[in-house]
């Protein structure tokens, strides 16, 4: 048996789209424009006096001057600084933390009147 094939002259049947996808279409299409519109009109107001004001402050342009000198090691290097004193600042928080619990569950019972029943840590 051979295999179908659609005769060469034959056109598939074109669907058309339905009249509601129509009309959903070109709402959308108006929101747009208008959505374009009013951004237009926003970025048309120009700041007063742009040259004379700054585009950073002084600080964030000192961040950058530095940032921008420093090469690759240079960013690692800080970014190891900053990983370390993060680390050292959760290992801190946390013995506090455990120090701190072992004072509020050690002092709970007897501050509810109950009698202590078991010994912690």
């Amino acid at each position: 048996m051979e295999p179908f094939e659609p005769k060469p002259d034959f056109e598939y049947p074109i669907k058309k789209p339905s009249f509601d996808s129509v009309v959903r279409q070109k709402r959308r299409e108006a929101e747009q424009k208008a959505e374009q519109e009013r951004y237009k009109v926003a970025n048309l107001q120009v700041p007063e006096d742009p040259e004379n004001e700054p585009l950073y402050t002084e600080m964030e342009q000192k961040m950058m001057d530095e940032a921008r000198e420093l090469s690759l090691v240079g960013h690692l290097s800080e970014l190891r600084k900053r990983l370390i004193l993060m680390a050292v600042a959760i290992i801190v928080g946390d013995v506090y933390f455990l120090l701190l619990c072992r004072r509020i569950i050690r002092n709970t019972p007897q501050a509810c009147g109950q009698a202590l029943l078991y010994e912690t840590y």
